[in-house]
């Protein structure tokens, strides 16, 4: 019997099956950096006190453990928080005085809520330079994490707006510089924007980039 023929795979099948190789890819980046952290925490559990301690998986568990709720909490405070922004700008546009108006008291008291902790740990870290000492391979690994998975995530939505535009039924000529100027205002990090300036769009990066306040920070 001869071998069965190859099946010939679409544009559009093989770009799906790219993206899902990289999706896979992606997340095990993610978890092997998530774990790398674990296991730095376990390490750490053993030099601080239960106490300081939990406020350092407080910490962790703010930026990086995923639920409904948080993300809800997070999502309508960075909503506002733009929406504020926008609001300025415009008054300032037309000239005229800036003012911030009242901020609703049930969304502030979850935005206060969420950087208690932050300044917490803050504290905690400022007022015991032996403590800092002792979290520090913790909070390096967190920055880490906080690399990978801002790097991968952008590396996959960006592929992933690519695949979308040209398999859109809708444009049959996409727009590539809008759509690539779409993705560069999603990069966060320094180096990775301004290479994609450079490298993608053929331009230099928007100045005052590198003010940005990109990772974690302690």
């Amino acid at each position: 019997m001869g071998a069965k023929a190859l099946k010939v795979l679409t544009i559009e099948e093989l770009d799906q099956t790219f993206l899902s190789i990289l999706t896979d890819q992606c997340e095990w980046a993610t978890e092997e950096a998530r774990q790398c952290t674990a296991s730095i925490f376990t390490l750490t559990s053993h030099y601080i006190s239960q106490p300081e301690f939990d406020t350092l998986q407080q910490f962790y568990d703010l930026y990086f453990v995923s639920s409904a709720d948080m993300d809800q909490k997070k999502n309508a405070i960075n909503e506002e928080v733009d929406s504020l922004v926008d609001s300025l700008q415009a008054a300032q546009e037309r000239g005229e005085d800036l003012t911030v108006g009242t901020e609703d008291e049930a969304k502030k008291k979850e935005r206060l809520s969420l950087s208690a902790v932050q300044k917490k740990l803050e504290t905690l870290i400022k007022f015991d330079g032996g403590i800092r000492d002792q979290i520090l391979p913790a909070l390096a690994s967190m920055q880490c994490e906080d690399a990978v998975r801002q790097r991968v995530d952008h590396l996959r939505n960006g592929w992933r707006v690519l695949v979308d535009a040209d398999h859109s039924a809708m444009a049959s000529t996409p727009d590539w510089d809008a759509i690539a100027h779409g993705i560069a205002k999603t990069l966060t990090s320094v180096a990775e924007t301004k290479a994609f300036y450079e490298k993608v769009l053929g331009e230099p990066a928007p100045e005052g980039i590198a003010d940005q306040s990109v990772f974690i920070e302690f």
